[in-house]
Protein backbone atom coordinates (compact mmCIF):
# COMPACT_ATOMS: atom_id res chain seq x y z
CA UNK A 1 0.00 0.00 0.00
CA UNK A 2 1.13 3.43 -0.75
CA UNK A 3 0.70 6.38 1.60
CA UNK A 4 -1.02 9.35 0.06
CA UNK A 5 1.28 12.35 -0.30
CA UNK A 6 -1.04 14.61 1.68
CA UNK A 7 -0.42 12.57 4.84
CA UNK A 8 3.29 12.67 4.33
CA UNK A 9 5.82 9.95 4.96
CA UNK A 10 6.58 8.40 8.32
CA UNK A 11 9.87 10.29 8.26
CA UNK A 12 7.97 13.54 7.75
CA UNK A 13 5.87 12.73 10.81
CA UNK A 14 8.99 12.03 12.88
CA UNK A 15 10.53 15.30 11.72
CA UNK A 16 7.33 17.15 12.63
CA UNK A 17 7.22 15.49 16.06
CA UNK A 18 10.88 16.34 16.66
CA UNK A 19 10.23 19.91 15.57
CA UNK A 20 7.21 20.15 17.90
CA UNK A 21 9.23 18.73 20.80
CA UNK A 22 12.06 21.18 20.12
CA UNK A 23 9.56 24.04 19.87
CA UNK A 24 7.91 22.88 23.12
CA UNK A 25 11.26 22.85 24.93
CA UNK A 26 12.05 26.29 23.51
CA UNK A 27 8.71 27.62 24.76
CA UNK A 28 9.21 25.99 28.16
CA UNK A 29 12.65 27.62 28.34
CA UNK A 30 11.13 31.03 27.47
CA UNK A 31 8.45 30.53 30.13
CA UNK A 32 11.16 29.68 32.69
CA UNK A 33 13.12 32.82 31.71
CA UNK A 34 9.98 34.97 31.99
CA UNK A 35 9.19 33.49 35.41
CA UNK A 36 12.74 34.23 36.56
CA UNK A 37 12.45 37.80 35.21
CA UNK A 38 9.08 38.19 36.94
CA UNK A 39 10.63 36.98 40.22
CA UNK A 40 13.43 39.56 39.90
CA UNK A 41 10.92 42.34 39.10
CA UNK A 42 8.73 41.27 42.02
CA UNK A 43 11.72 41.20 44.36
CA UNK A 44 12.80 44.68 43.19
CA UNK A 45 9.26 45.97 43.67
CA UNK A 46 9.12 44.49 47.20
CA UNK A 47 12.50 46.03 48.04
CA UNK A 48 11.37 49.41 46.69
CA UNK A 49 8.14 49.13 48.67
CA UNK A 50 10.07 48.29 51.84
CA UNK A 51 12.41 51.22 51.15
CA UNK A 52 9.42 53.54 50.62
CA UNK A 53 7.90 52.37 53.91
CA UNK A 54 11.23 52.98 55.66
CA UNK A 55 11.47 56.42 54.11
CA UNK A 56 7.90 57.17 55.22
CA UNK A 57 8.83 56.19 58.79
CA UNK A 58 11.97 58.32 58.61
CA UNK A 59 9.93 61.22 57.25
CA UNK A 60 7.46 60.83 60.11
CA UNK A 61 10.33 60.79 62.62
CA UNK A 62 11.83 63.85 60.93
CA UNK A 63 8.50 65.71 61.07
CA UNK A 64 8.20 64.89 64.78
CA UNK A 65 11.79 66.01 65.41
CA UNK A 66 11.17 69.27 63.53
CA UNK A 67 8.00 69.87 65.55
CA UNK A 68 9.93 69.29 68.78
CA UNK A 69 12.67 71.67 67.66
CA UNK A 70 10.09 74.31 66.70
CA UNK A 71 8.50 73.90 70.12
CA UNK A 72 11.87 74.26 71.82
CA UNK A 73 12.63 77.29 69.68
CA UNK A 74 9.32 78.88 70.68
CA UNK A 75 10.10 78.06 74.30
CA UNK A 76 13.58 79.58 73.97
CA UNK A 77 12.09 82.62 72.29
CA UNK A 78 9.61 82.98 75.15
CA UNK A 79 12.46 82.53 77.65
CA UNK A 80 14.49 85.23 75.88
CA UNK A 81 11.52 87.57 76.00
CA UNK A 82 11.14 86.85 79.70
CA UNK A 83 14.86 87.45 80.24
CA UNK A 84 14.65 90.77 78.40
CA UNK A 85 11.64 91.77 80.47
CA UNK A 86 13.44 90.66 83.64
CA UNK A 87 16.54 92.68 82.71
CA UNK A 88 14.37 95.67 81.96
CA UNK A 89 12.68 95.31 85.34
CA UNK A 90 16.07 94.82 86.99
CA UNK A 91 17.33 97.99 85.37
CA UNK A 92 14.22 99.86 86.45
CA UNK A 93 14.60 98.56 90.03
CA UNK A 94 18.26 99.56 89.99
CA UNK A 95 17.33 103.10 88.94
CA UNK A 96 14.67 103.21 91.65
CA UNK A 97 17.25 102.05 94.21
CA UNK A 98 19.59 104.80 93.02
CA UNK A 99 16.80 107.35 93.28
CA UNK A 100 15.94 106.05 96.76
CA UNK A 101 19.59 106.24 97.84
CA UNK A 102 19.83 109.79 96.51
CA UNK A 103 16.64 110.68 98.34
CA UNK A 104 17.93 109.07 101.56
CA UNK A 105 21.22 110.96 101.21
CA UNK A 106 19.37 114.20 100.72
CA UNK A 107 17.25 113.43 103.80
CA UNK A 108 20.38 112.69 105.83
CA UNK A 109 22.02 115.80 104.50
CA UNK A 110 18.92 117.74 105.42
CA UNK A 111 18.98 116.23 108.91
CA UNK A 112 22.67 117.03 109.18
CA UNK A 113 22.00 120.56 108.02
CA UNK A 114 19.20 120.80 110.58
CA UNK A 115 21.58 119.57 113.31
CA UNK A 116 24.26 122.06 112.24
CA UNK A 117 21.69 124.78 112.24
CA UNK A 118 20.50 123.68 115.69
CA UNK A 119 24.09 123.57 116.96
CA UNK A 120 24.83 126.92 115.41
CA UNK A 121 21.78 128.41 117.01
CA UNK A 122 22.74 127.04 120.43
Amino acid sequence: RSVPKSLGTPDDHLDEISFMKARNYELLHQVALLKAEKAVITKDAEEKDAKMQQMAKEKESFVIAVAKLESQLESKSWEKEQQKEFKSLESHVSHLKGDLNDFMKSLRKGEADDERTNQFEK
